[in-house]
This record gives structure tokens, C-alpha cells and sequence, in this order.
């Protein structure tokens, strides 16, 4: 009888390789109550084919239990992989490249609609009566609060309120700089991305939910760059600043000097800073953070040591350039930064 158990075991565990030890049984309990009277007793045998009812057991049962019927469907397909370097799954990401020989204006962090309208009006002013046709945005212009990761106050604009704001933005500013408008995510026009992507997965591939497809950036003419990629001007770098981990709120072109060894600006840090640097053979660097023109005082930071601000650039066509950072003071009042 103990010999009929044990055959009539194996040809359950053989017929059913990839199933759970506890569901075998229970077909076994269920086909041959006659042998098993519950499922304990037919798991019990099913452990004792399979080698796992002591170490006794296992060393008897190894050899005759451990074939190739009783593989599982992914060791089969893992033992048939063939040795190699598997394909990297992303590619490195490609600059974005905007030809030098033309003048610029900078415009970053705006986070509409807790923007301040009078610099946000001064700053426009101020590049528009330099002769600045083309404007750069340096990201995060608009706020997404309701998608952020952060506490919010339920008060604010819904996702609806704040792309309706920022449309009216952007036909302002098309209307003021009539040459080319570039515009860099920041890591807060991605807000709206990661919330989609952590709470409703299934839709995270429907352009229409991506930020640039829903504020329709063509229909303005203007040139949309995502936010992990960096803007090339010549020998003149762009981030946002969210781009590398980590930062220093009190000195962030110092930092942005040390993590890029390049000539390069950033907005994020909501500060107007310049550092100094130079390579071993002597190149001279350069990096700047450009202000702000969102409210520096919201509720979340009250204290803080933002300032409002822009900047602008002029490029040789053999990569030369000439930064100028600024800021905002009061309205129609700017500084050198």
C-alpha cells in the first residue's frame, strides 16, 4: 500500500510541475479520498516525493524526484538563456542644442499661479527693451500642487485651474518675444506625470495625460525640452537644477560649478548667485543661478533667501558668449545680481 501512495504521488507532482505542493494535494485529496483522507496526509506525500520531509528523505528522494518533468516553466527557459551582455534598457539622453550667434532672455520658476505678477511684468519689460526677441524658460513655471508629493493646501487651484492660468501665460509672453521660445521642464512640470504614473498606472502611457501634450506648446511655437535634458548654447550649459542630487541653498552656483566643471546656469535654487573657477590648463568657468518670479514668502517657506530675477545671453557664432545675471528689486527696478 505505502509503495501505491508513493507512485500514485509522483504522477500527480509529474503531471503538474509548476503548481503549488498545497494544490497538488488537494486534487489528490479530491481524486483518491480512498488513499488520503485529507489534504494534510496527501500534502505529507507530496513533500515526501518531492524530498522535503526531512534530510533522510531528501537524499533518498533526490535522484528519482528531480528530473526534467518536474522543472519549472522558468528554469527550463532560465537554463536555455545563452551567456552574453543583455541590452541596456535606456539610452543616454541626447543635449538639446540651440545654435549660438543670436541674444537671449531667461526667464525660471515662475510657478504659476503663486507667480508675482509685477515680476514676472518687470522681468519681460526689462528683456524686451534690451532688444531680447528669443526667451528661454528655465523650467518650473508652473506650480502642479495638487499632484505634488507634498502637503498642499486644499484651497489651491485644481490641475484644470492652473493650465487654464498658464495658457493665458504663455500667449502673454508669445505676444511679447516674437523671436524663438524654448522651454525646459523643471521637476515641477512633472508633477502631474509621476501622479499619474503612481496612482493610475494603466493610463501613464496616454499622451494626452504628458504635460507638454496637454498645454499644446506647438500651437504657440514654442519648443518643448524634458526635464532630464540639458540645453547647449554654444559654451554655454542650461539645467533646472533638479537634474543632479543633492544642492546648496546658500551658494548654488558654487555647487553647480562643482558638479558640472563647465560653464553653465540653473534656476531651482530661487537665488541669484555667480561663482568663479578654472580648469588645470587654465580655462575660465563660470556658473550662475538666476532668481525667481514666484512669491517669496508662501506659506510653505516663509523665510527663505529667494529674490526675484532673470538674465540673458549673447552668443558668438563660434560658441563665445557674454552672461549677464539680474535682479529684481521692486517693479521696473533691476540690478546686477
Amino acid at each position: 500500500m505505502r509503495a501505491t501512495k508513493i507512485e500514485v504521488a509522483k504522477s500527480y507532482v509529474r503531471a503538474n510541475p509548476n503548481t503549488p505542493h498545497r494544490t497538488i494535494a488537494k486534487i489528490m485529496n479530491n481524486d483518491r479520498p480512498d488513499l488520503w483522507r485529507t489534504v494534510e496526509l496527501a500534502r505529507a506525500a507530496v513533500r515526501s516525493v518531492v524530498g522535503q520531509n526531512g534530510k533522510q528523505n531528501r537524499a533518498k528522494r533526490s535522484k528519482d524526484c528531480y528530473n526534467g518533468d518536474a522543472l519549472s516553466k522558468l528554469e527550463r527557459e532560465l537554463s536555455s538563456v545563452p551567456a552574453g551582455i543583455p541590452a541596456e534598457l535606456r539610452t543616454e539622453l541626447t543635449p538639446y542644442t540651440i545654435q549660438p550667434g543670436d541674444k537671449w532672455g531667461i526667464i525660471g520658476d515662475v510657478h504659476i499661479p503663486v507667480h508675482s505678477k509685477m515680476a514676472v511684468e518687470t522681468a519681460v519689460r526689462f528683456l524686451r527693451k534690451r532688444g531680447y526677441k528669443n526667451l528661454l524658460f528655465l523650467g518650473d513655471a508652473v506650480e502642479h500642487s495638487r499632484t505634488s508629493r507634498f502637503s498642499h493646501d486644499p484651497n489651491d487651484p485644481d490641475i484644470y485651474g492652473e493650465l487654464k492660468a498658464f495658457t493665458a501665460f504663455l500667449k502673454y509672453v508669445r505676444g511679447e518675444f516674437r523671436g524663438e521660445i524654448v522651454f525646459k521642464a523643471g521637476n515641477h512640470e512633472i508633477n502631474l506625470t509621476r501622479y499619474v504614473q503612481d496612482n493610475a498606472p494603466a493610463l501613464a502611457s496616454l499622451p494626452c495625460l504628458q504635460f507638454n501634450e496637454l498645454v499644446g506648446f506647438n500651437r504657440y511655437g514654442i519648443e518643448y525640452v524634458g526635464d532630464k535634458t540639458k540645453i547647449e548654447m554654444g559654451y554655454m550649459n542650461f539645467i533646472h537644477g533638479h537634474e543632479y542630487n543633492g544642492g546648496s541653498v546658500l551658494n548654488p552656483a558654487s555647487w553647480l560649478l562643482r558638479k558640472t566643471r563647465a560653464c553653465c546656469a540653473t534656476a531651482h535654487w530661487h537665488r541669484a548667485d555667480t561663482a568663479r573657477g578654472k580648469t588645470v590648463r587654465g580655462v575660465q568657468l563660470s556658473t550662475w543661478s538666476v532668481g525667481c518670479l514666484c512669491n517669496l514668502s508662501p506659506d510653505w517657506c516663509s523665510s527663505n533667501e529667494w529674490c526675484w530675477g532673470c538674465a540673458d545671453i549673447e552668443t558668438e557664432t563660434n560658441g563665445n558668449f557674454r552672461f549677464s545675471n539680474h535682479m529684481i528689486l521692486g517693479r521696473d527696478e533691476v540690478v546686477p545680481a
